[in-house]
């Protein structure tokens, strides 16, 4: 995907479906012309609550929930971390000490790629 990653997932999935933005925006309780806004990068992706909505509606599975979170929290004007992955984070020492640490050693994105295929290839 290129350009507006966020809004063109959501329409890959929405279409998908079958659902026009109409549908899609009444069952997420959202106006059509937000719907239309986001999947053509006019605005940034909605509040956590109604991604949630969008989510469910979607029927996405895991993965796909992993992927809608984080295209959505860099369409966002300010990009950021899902407040779910901050809440993860923040509940689990071990985590909050393996970011930090990577961080102070400057670990680089090949060194996180190959630990995150060795946990997928563990856990999917």
């Amino acid at each position: 995907m290129t350009g507006n990653e966020f809004g063109a997932y959501l329409k890959q999935k929405r279409t998908a479906l079958g659902l026009n933005q109409r549908l899609f925006a009444k069952m997420v309780g959202i106006s059509y012309s937000y719907i239309s806004s986001i999947e053509t990068g006019k605005r940034p992706a909605p509040s956590e609550k109604v991604l949630e909505k969008m989510e469910y509606e979607l029927k996405l599975k895991p993965k796909e929930r992993e992927l809608f979170e984080h295209l959505a929290a860099k369409s966002r004007a300010i990009p950021g971390i899902s407040p779910k992955i901050v809440d993860y984070v923040n509940r689990n020492d071990c985590v909050f000490q393996a970011l930090s640490f990577a961080e102070s050693n400057n670990i680089e994105e090949r060194e996180w790629q190959e630990f995150l295929d060795k946990m997928r290839k563990r856990y999917y």
